[in-house]
């Protein structure tokens, strides 16, 4: 039994070193990167930023498939940040790493309040949204004008879901997603514009939402504070970005010959 089960290795080896003298393997990459090399990332937004993980997901993926590049990320999400609030440290904390591209994600602090709006009457609440939407976009459209006067490359990122339909006893800003559907359209009218790629979390997020709600009305994509997402949230998060921006239906291409 011995004898055979050595003959049978020795066999098996032969046949790999015959196999690897006469074919040459070549895997062929399938695109160049969306991050080309040298290139220094900025994830730039408030919490959700922060304390996400999507933006790492996304750099374990750039470092992975194109591991000859040199790609540098920085997370400069601050939290409560909003996007006037950017305007004051842009210089300090954004543009002295000399950031090639420039990720934003903004919007969930900037628009709609929380709690404390629904103690205003309707019409006073309407006014202040409306005055928060016009400075939104205002200062998206003079954030990106600034940034491509220094030759930065910029993404846009939609506002990520804030979960007003989780049956909890979490404070519910009900009103809070109206506004920010409204920011959205913002968003995507600016990076329309100015010929920009957003990337669009809201939709595939309020998608997956409404699915996992309807047969657990409890559970949520996002975290338990309704506002930041949790594990699986950041894990879409990364999809949408990485579909927005690689859409990777093949790794690579393997060739013998």
């Amino acid at each position: 039994d011995d004898e055979m089960e050595g003959l049978g290795i020795m066999r098996i080896t032969s046949f790999i070193l015959c196999f690897s003298s006469c074919v040459h393997l070549t895997f062929i990459e399938c695109k160049e990167s969306f991050f080309p090399d040298k290139s220094i990332v900025s994830f730039v937004g408030d919490s959700i930023t922060q304390c996400g993980s999507f933006h790492r997901n996304i750099y374990q993926y750039f470092v992975t498939r194109y591991s000859e590049l040199n790609i540098t990320f920085y997370n400069r999400g601050i939290s409560s940040d909003t996007l006037s609030g950017l305007m004051t440290r842009l210089s300090y904390d954004v543009l002295s790493s000399n950031p090639t591209h420039v990720a934003l994600m903004f919007g969930m602090n900037d628009l709609g309040g929380y709690f404390e709006r629904t103690k205003f009457p309707k019409v006073l609440a309407d006014s202040m949204d409306s005055a928060d939407l016009q400075k939104f976009r205002e200062t998206l459209q003079e954030l990106v004008l600034l940034l491509r006067a220094k030759n930065i490359s910029t993404t846009l990122q939609s506002v990520t879901v804030y979960d007003s339909t989780m049956d909890s006893k979490v404070p519910n800003a009900i009103h809070k997603p109206t506004v920010l559907i409204e920011g959205n359209r913002i968003i995507q009218s600016i990076s329309q514009k100015n010929q920009l790629l957003m990337v669009d979390y809201w939709t595939i997020m309020s998608n997956i939402n409404s699915e996992i709600q309807k047969l657990h009305p409890n559970n949520t994509i996002v975290g338990l504070d309704r506002v930041h997402p949790g594990p699986l949230g950041n894990f879409v998060m990364t999809y949408a970005f990485l579909n927005a921006t690689e859409k990777p239906s093949v790794v690579s291409h393997m060739v013998l010959g």
